[in-house]
């Protein structure tokens, strides 16, 4: 198996790879974020109670 047989989804050759690594850390603290503000929520209401 050639390296060009590779499909393009999983080696793009058109974009840096600098790229998607930005985009996929940014997605990782956003999801973070929720999730962080998520698990607050539960525990001020757990703390109501």
């Amino acid at each position: 198996m050639r390296h060009h047989d590779l499909p393009k989804a999983i080696i793009p050759a058109s974009r840096p790879p600098g790229a998607d690594l930005r985009r996929h850390g940014l997605a990782l603290i956003i999801a973070a974020n929720g999730i962080g503000i998520a698990l607050a929520a539960a525990l001020a209401a757990l703390l109501r109670v």
